[in-house]
C-alpha cells in the first residue's frame, strides 16, 4: 500500500523538483534587495535582541534564519535561495495532496501543480529571503489537514486534532498573513461541527490562537504603536475626487492577486493586460455556474477550493496589491478552474454563453 502511494505521488515529486531546479536557475540572476538585506542584518542580532526587535512581522522567520545560518555557516546567497525554494516547493507538494484528496483525480492534480511551478510570481516569492516560503508552506500545510477534517465522515480521532493544532500553531506563529488563512480554515471547520451541533468543539478549533502568548509583549507593543500612528492622522475635509483612473487603479489593486498571477509577463502586452483579464473573467464565470448549480454548489471537495481559491476578496480591500499574503490563493485559483470544468472548451462554452446573452 506505502509503495503504491509512493508510486503515485513520483510525478508530484518530480514536478516538486522540476520547480526547485527552475528556482535554482532563477537566483543566479538576482541581486539583494532592501528587505532582503533586512533580513540577513536582522538574523546577525542576538536571539534576545530578534525577539525584542519591533518590526511589522513576528519574529519567528528571522529566529528561522538566523538558526539556518548557524547551522551551515558561510551560507552564500544562491544557498539560501536554494533552502527557501525547497520550503516553498513543499507547500506545492502539499497542494498537490490537498486536491487528490478532494478531486480523487491524480490527473487534476497533476494539472494544477504544473501550472503552479511555472507561475513566475510563485517563482518569484519562493526564492526570496523573507517569511514567504515558511509561511506558505505552513498554510499549505494547514490547508491539507483542515480539508482532511472536513471532509471526513467519522469522528475525528485525537491523531486528528493532534494533528490539526500542531500546523494551526505553527501557522499562527510564523508571521501575520497565516491568521487570515487560520481564520478561512477555522470558519470551515466551525461550520461543519455548528451543524453537527458540536458547539463544544469551537474551542478546540480556535484554541491555537493561544499560541500567541509567546509573543504577547511584541504584540501589545506593537498595537500601542498602530493606535498612536492612527490617532494622529489628521481627518480629511471633504477627501479626494474620484477620477476615472483612480477608479481603474483601486479596482486593479482590488483584483492584485489573480492579476499578478501574470505580473511578470509585464514585457508582453497581451500577457500583461489581455489574458489576465480572460483568465479574471473565466474565474468568475465558473465560480458562478458553479454556485447556481445545486449538485456542485454542496461539493465538499469543491467548496474548500473555493474557499482557499477566492479568501482574498473578503481581505483585498484591506490590503491592496499585499499579494504575497495571499500566496495560497495563487495555487487554488487555476486548480478552482480544473476542478470546476472538465476541460479548456468547456470554459471556453461557458465564456461564449455570457457573451452571447450580454449581446441580446
Amino acid at each position: 500500500m506505502g509503495i503504491k502511494k509512493l508510486q503515485k505521488s513520483l510525478p508530484a515529486v518530480i514536478l516538486c523538483s522540476i520547480f526547485v531546479l527552475i528556482c535554482l536557475n532563477y537566483s543566479t540572476k538576482l541581486n539583494l534587495w532592501g528587505d532582503e538585506a533586512y533580513s540577513l542584518q536582522t538574523a546577525e542580532k542576538s536571539w534576545g535582541q530578534i525577539y525584542q526587535n519591533f518590526d511589522v512581522h513576528l519574529p519567528s522567520y528571522y529566529l528561522l534564519l538566523k538558526l539556518l545560518t548557524q547551522i551551515v555557516k558561510n551560507t552564500n546567497e544562491i544557498f539560501l535561495r536554494l533552502v527557501h525554494s525547497i520550503i516553498f516547493a513543499g507547500g506545492l507538494f502539499f497542494g498537490y495532496k490537498t486536491l487528490l484528496h478532494l478531486s480523487k483525480s491524480n490527473r487534476k492534480a497533476l494539472m494544477a501543480l504544473t501550472l503552479a511551478i511555472v507561475s513566475p510570481t510563485l517563482i518569484f516569492y519562493s526564492t526570496n529571503l523573507r517569511m514567504y516560503a515558511p509561511l506558505f508552506l505552513a498554510s499549505m500545510v494547514f490547508i491539507w489537514v483542515v480539508s482532511k477534517l472536513f471532509i471526513k465522515a467519522e469522528r475525528l480521532t485525537k491523531k486528528d486534532w493532534l494533528l490539526y493544532f500542531i500546523s494551526a500553531v505553527t501557522l499562527v506563529l510564523i508571521d501575520y498573513p497565516g491568521l487570515i488563512v487560520f481564520l478561512v480554515g477555522s470558519v470551515l471547520l466551525s461550520v461543519k461541527f455548528l451543524r453537527m451541533k458540536e458547539k463544544k468543539k469551537l474551542f478546540l478549533i480556535f484554541s491555537p490562537l493561544l499560541s500567541l502568548v509567546v509573543y504577547l509583549p511584541i504584540l501589545l507593543s506593537q498595537a500601542e504603536v498602530f493606535l498612536t500612528k492612527k490617532s494622529a492622522i489628521p481627518t480629511q475635509v471633504g477627501g479626494n475626487s474620484l477620477t476615472l483612473f483612480s477608479l481603474g487603479k483601486k479596482i486593479y489593486l482590488y483584483f492584485s492577486p489573480s492579476f499578478d498571477l501574470f505580473s511578470t509577463f509585464d514585457k508582453n502586452t497581451f500577457l500583461a493586460l489581455v489574458f489576465p483579464a480572460l483568465f479574471l473573467i473565466g474565474l468568475f464565470l465558473s465560480l458562478a455556474l458553479v454556485l447556481f448549480n445545486r449538485k456542485r454548489r454542496f461539493e465538499k471537495g469543491l467548496l474548500v477550493v473555493i474557499l482557499f481559491g477566492f479568501y482574498w476578496v473578503l481581505f483585498a480591500p484591506f490590503a491592496h496589491g499585499l499579494t504575497r499574503i495571499f500566496l495560497p490563493a495563487l495555487f487554488f485559483m487555476p486548480a478552482f478552474l480544473i476542478l470546476a470544468n472538465q476541460s479548456l472548451p468547456s470554459v471556453i462554452n461557458n465564456l461564449n454563453k455570457v457573451l452571447l446573452a450580454g449581446f441580446f
